[in-house]
């Protein structure tokens, strides 16, 4: 599992990582602050990264060169603010604004899970089982979960994506 986030702003990347280690363990992660960085990252020899987040500002959104190594990699992109706002390309999801840790964790799982077989999300992470997801698709039995869900919910990084958008 590798993951790469590109924010700027650290408190958030921070937020959003921890989110990703307490649904996968111990995934690889790489933050990043530019584009340039992003694109370096993605070109990598032998680089085989499961998503990437970011923030979806214009330049995110604009740049030909982002957008042509995530395609041409087939990495899925989770955009974290205006994704609800424009069209997104294929293979770009969206998380609603303002988005919760538990969004971050529902998506990433829905983003990554289907692109790795080999990955069971039962091993268990720093804090416990990853989240049942039983749940979802219809596949709820009304039994309790044999795994706990994380009570993590507030809103992630909320008052810096509020000054961003200032």
């Amino acid at each position: 599992m590798k993951l790469i986030f590109l924010e700027p702003d650290v408190v958030i990347a921070a937020d959003m990582a921890e989110t990703a280690r307490e649904v996968f363990g111990q995934p690889e992660i790489r933050i990043v602050e530019t584009i340039d960085d992003a694109c370096a990252a993605l070109a990598e020899d032998g680089a085989t990264w499961s998503a990437m987040v970011l923030n979806g500002t214009t330049d995110e959104l604009a740049d030909a060169r982002l957008r042509g190594l995530l395609e041409q990699s087939a990495v899925p992109a989770i955009v974290t603010t205006a994704g609800d706002l424009v069209e997104l390309p294929a293979g770009w999801h969206a998380l609603p604004m303002p988005f919760t840790s538990g969004d971050l964790a529902t998506l990433l799982l829905r983003v990554v899970r289907p692109r790795r077989p080999d990955f069971d999300g039962a091993a268990p992470g720093p804090r416990g089982p990853v989240l049942d997801m039983s749940g979802l698709n219809g596949g709820d039995t009304g039994a309790p979960s044999a795994h706990p869900q994380p009570e993590v919910q507030a809103p992630l990084g909320l008052e810096a994506q509020a000054r961003r958008l200032r």
